[in-house]
């Protein structure tokens, strides 16, 4: 039996990664894998990406937070949890996490399992508010001398920032392709109106750039008030009500339609817009289909570029990229249209190619079963701040009470 782990985040929301696992679990099984999905959620409500419905038995609460911020009773009552929904697999294991909690945990569970344990790096910040990568450098750079974490050339240099340097050769490349564009009919976005200029936001409203973006896009639309614009917004309807409300002055020439969460997400829309703002695979989503998306930074909310013209990273800036305002990016796009004077190359890779690609990277990677010391990742002083202490246990005792206050701060 083979059996294929992944630690990731919450299934039941929707994102890049939750599509890119959803693509993924189908070529895994084609090939012969048992697949184990362990998560975290506070709400564990359906998931968005119905196909994962089926690996919600397998939540484990705690996960999302670092196994050094735990005390050692609820350290163990977490691995118990996680080692049951695994099983008592024997044969080929793998496992795959994707960030920096998650890591950590991924690795202890493979020590215990003598699994191949592999780090991919999809996260857009590694430094801030409740990131730990910097607490554990020693691993990541254990991780790297054995060929065991994937990423780009930017999320390396990200990690690593301010420390030593490394540099992310090809065997570091992990590549995934999310599938999220598919032919398939859409009546919200067939009556989408043609304006004279359509722009259009994919992704998480969540992200931390979005008010900027919107502040952006309104910014825009005042500086030509001769001209229509409307402002098309995918994903969840009452978020992005809650951000259009937030706006002071709106201006008379722009209008927003918010179409909600699309599933996959037609490739009519790409006919119906001009421009897209979208970062991480929305926005590889959109290069793939040709079309003109610019890439928003994380970091400092500006403009890394147009994908496929100007930068190759959907996600980071990197070195040589001419960072500007979004506004200053939609005149670029819609007014200027500098766009028409340059070369388009963005070379979709395919969710096969990518799989084949992934499995050649656990093949080149060091093969023996040794693992960073469980001690040296539990060893920490750092302390649970009290609101995530009191949401993992509110979780573990009254959920409905967390999805009462999720819903009311919506």
């Amino acid at each position: 039996m083979k059996t294929y782990i992944f630690l990731t985040t919450d299934i039941t929301s929707l994102g890049g990664i939750q599509m890119y696992i959803s693509s993924k679990v189908k070529f895994l099984e084609q090939d012969g894998w048992k697949v184990v999905i362990l998560y975290s959620s506070y709400v564990n409500d359906i998931c968005i990406v119905t196909s994962l419905n089926r690996f919600r038995n397998s939540m484990v609460q705690g996960i999302n937070i670092p196994p050094f911020l735990w005390s050692k009773f609820e350290y163990n009552r977490i691995l118990k949890r996680a080692m049951r929904c695994i099983g008592k697999e024997k044969g080929e294991v793998v496992i795959e996490s994707h960030n920096d909690s998650l890591a950590l945990w991924g690795e202890i569970i493979a020590s215990k399992l003598k699994a191949k344990h592999i780090v991919v790096l999809l996260n857009e910040l590694f430094r801030g508010k409740e990131k730990y990568y910097e607490d554990k450098l020693g691993f990541y750079y254990f991780k790297y001398s054995r060929g065991e974490i994937g990423g780009t050339q930017a999320a390396f240099s990200k990690l690593f920032e301010g420390h030593k340097p490394v540099s992310a050769p090809e065997k570091y490349v992990y590549l995934i392709d999310e599938n999220p564009v598919q032919d398939v009919t859409c009546n919200v976005i067939d009556g989408l109106i043609r304006k004279h200029w359509n722009i259009c936001y994919i992704g998480r409203p969540e992200k931390n750039y979005v008010p900027t973006i919107i502040n952006e896009v309104v910014l825009f639309a005042k500086n030509h008030p001769d001209k229509s614009v409307q402002f098309i917004m995918l994903g969840d309807k009452e978020k992005y009500i809650k951000l259009y409300n937030s706006i002071d002055q709106k201006p008379k020439n722009l209008s927003f339609k918010m179409v909600g969460t699309l599933i996959p997400i037609p490739k009519s829309l790409f006919a119906k817009v001009d421009v897209f703002i979208a970062g991480g695979g929305s926005a590889r989503a959109v290069a793939y289909e040709n079309g003109l998306v610019i890439v928003p930074d994380s970091n400092n909310y500006l403009a890394n570029g147009f994908l496929g013209y100007e930068v190759t990273n959907a996600c980071h800036c990197e070195d040589g990229d001419i960072q500007r305002p979004i506004s200053e990016s939609l005149e670029r796009a819609l007014v200027k249209r500098v766009q028409d004077s340059m070369e388009f190359y963005y070379p979709q890779d395919g969710v096969e190619a990518c799989y084949k690609q992934n499995m050649d990277f656990i093949k080149n990677s060091i093969q023996n079963n040794i693992y960073y010391p469980e001690k040296k990742i539990l060893r920490s002083s750092k302390k649970m701040s009290f609101s995530r202490k009191a949401a993992y246990y509110l979780s573990l005792t009254c959920p409905s009470l967390i999805k009462w206050i999720i819903h009311h701060k919506k």
